[in-house]
């Protein structure tokens, strides 16, 4: 049986994460799937052309936006290219739709596809910072009813930062952290550099709270 959710996944030259997308499209079994693509450039259209595709300028918070415009579901999952999902997270989603949480937007823990003491550190931090500041990102992936993300205002049409935009609108007690982990890539900071992708993020941050 399928689930009865809108699978939405931003693309933008994921040539590289193609096989990541098929297997959470396959893995989750959703009653309908969104590839939103911001006019990529490598082969992912065609890669992916079998699929039902939105294309959109290559902006994050527009794809996500686009994709959840498009949605004919009552529940939409956010999730990143780069971001693979197993059984045990599959699992977790079932439940929470039984219990019909409308007002609530679930999330997981995070890994990343790498083993090193610098990706572990970074994963330990993000899911400190979302368990204790409840702000998680949008490569936690994000479950949320359609009537609740409208209610929200959904995610604005921004380049970055629209997930925390997002989770800065949600109040604490609205916030449902789920036990299992999903696998990121830590590509970024492997091709950036640790440290300075760091410090990237951090200055995003601090710039977009300061707007």
């Amino acid at each position: 049986m399928k689930l009865g959710i809108s699978l939405i996944i931003p693309t933008y030259n994921e040539e590289k994460n193609v096989n990541i997308i098929l297997h959470n499209i396959k893995l989750i079994n959703a009653r309908e799937n969104l590839i939103v693509d911001g006019n990529s450039t490598d082969k992912t259209k065609f890669l992916l052309k079998s699929l039902n595709m939105i294309s959109t300028e290559p902006s994050r918070g527009l794809q996500l936006a686009t994709g959840a415009k498009n949605s004919s579901q009552l529940w939409f999952l956010f999730v990143h290219a780069d971001t693979k999902l197993n059984l045990y997270n599959v699992d977790e989603i079932k439940n929470f739709l039984k219990k019909k949480l409308y007002n609530k937007v679930a999330y997981f823990h995070l890994s990343f596809n790498n083993s090193s003491t610098l990706s572990k550190l970074t994963s330990i931090w993000a899911n400190f910072r979302t368990k204790y500041f409840k702000l998680p990102y949008g490569d936690q992936c994000l479950l949320i009813s359609k009537k609740y993300y409208e209610k929200l205002g959904g995610f604005k049409t921004i380049a970055v930062m629209e997930d925390m935009d997002l989770m800065l609108r949600i109040p604490k007690n609205n916030k449902y952290f789920f036990k299992t982990h999903i696998e990121t890539s830590f590509h970024k900071y492997n091709i950036n550099g640790f440290f300075k992708q760091s410090f990237n993020n951090i200055i995003k941050q601090i710039r977009f709270l300061l707007k």
